[in-house]
């Protein structure tokens, strides 16, 4: 007897469930797990420049332009952002390359999304320096003194 008679299509789907699913699963996390290093990556830059606050307060009280302000934190935090960001870029290969290892229905995500990536994280970074570093400008010198 015939049994189990479907549509080439409803077999298709059905062969494909399991790997589609596997890549939605892996797509959310890395999405998930790129929302969360942003978040992280936004707090390390806010947590370093409060830190800095009282400095910077001094500077500017002792005429540091708010431009030469800016220049100096972002030269403090630009090694500490290229390193990660390097970092990260050179091992998302051996990341994506595991992956496929585990889930065979996969493949290697081209460069130019891994470099997305990184430019994204660029972006966050240059962007939570940019916001923490305005507010921290319009700090009033005579407040920071007056602290002491």
């Amino acid at each position: 007897p015939v049994y189990d008679v479907l549509t080439f299509t409803e077999r298709l789907n059905r062969a494909l469930a399991r790997p589609n699913f596997f890549s939605l699963v892996l797509f959310f996390f890395g999405a998930f797990s790129l929302l969360l290093t942003l978040i992280h990556g936004y707090s390390l830059c806010a947590q370093m420049l409060e830190q800095r606050r009282r400095e910077m307060g001094i500077r500017s009280a002792l005429g540091a332009t708010p431009p030469e302000l800016r220049w100096l934190i972002l030269r403090h935090l630009l090694p500490a952002v290229v390193t990660g960001l390097a970092a990260a870029f050179l091992l998302s290969n051996w990341a994506s390359s595991f992956l496929v290892v585990f889930v065979s229905s996969i493949s290697t995500p081209p460069t130019l999304w891994r470099a997305t990536v990184v430019a994204i994280l660029a972006a966050t970074a240059a962007g939570s320096i940019w916001l923490k570093t305005r507010s921290l400008l319009k700090l009033s010198p005579a407040d920071t003194l007056r602290a002491d």
